[in-house]
C-alpha cells in the first residue's frame, strides 16, 4: 500500500465523492496526540485495514474510514492542511488510447469473467480511482 496526494500540490481538504461532500460519518478526529503529518498517517496505518487515508492540519488529525475511499479534495480558506488517500496505487490506472471506447479485459479481449472486477457506480474516473485504491484489492 502507499501515500498518494489527493488534489495535488497546496492546501488540501479530503471529501467524500465531490468538493462538498464532507459528511462527519467519513472520518474521525484522532483523539491520541498527532504533532506532526508522520504521527497522523501512522494512527491510519494502525486502524489498517479500516482508515483509508488522512487529512492533517494545524492542531487536527482525520482518519478517514469512508469504505469509498476518499475521492474528491477542496481547498480550505484555512492553509496547512494536506489530503493523503492511503491503499493501492492510482497512479497507473490511466485510460487506454484516450479511455473512449475501451473496456478493461483479460488474457484476451473476449475475457470478461466476472471474477476479474467488481462492479461499482462512480461519478467519475477519479471517483473510480478512489473506490480502487479503498478495495480489498484492486491491481
Amino acid at each position: 500500500r502507499v501515500w498518494e496526494v489527493v488534489g495535488g500540490e497546496g492546501s488540501r481538504a479530503c471529501r467524500g465523492r465531490f468538493s462538498e461532500d464532507n459528511s462527519p460519518s467519513y472520518y474521525e478526529e484522532a483523539e491520541e496526540a498527532a504533532t506532526d503529518l508522520e504521527a497522523c498517517k501512522q494512527l491510519c496505518v494502525d486502524r489498517f485495514p479500516t482508515c483509508h487515508g488522512v487529512e492533517y492540519g494545524p492542531g487536527r488529525c482525520e482518519l478517514w474510514h469512508r469504505w469509498q475511499g476518499i475521492g474528491s479534495w477542496t481547498e480550505p480558506e484555512t492553509t496547512g492542511f494536506t489530503c493523503l488517500r492511503f491503499g493501492w496505487s492510482t497512479a497507473k490506472l490511466v485510460p487506454k488510447d484516450g479511455g473512449i471506447d475501451r473496456a478493461c479485459r483479460g488474457d484476451s479481449p473476449e475475457d470478461n469473467n466476472e471474477a476479474h472486477y467488481e462492479l461499482s457506480s462512480a461519478l467519475d474516473l477519479e471517483d473510480c480511482k478512489a473506490q480502487c485504491s479503498a478495495a480489498t484489492r484492486c491491481y
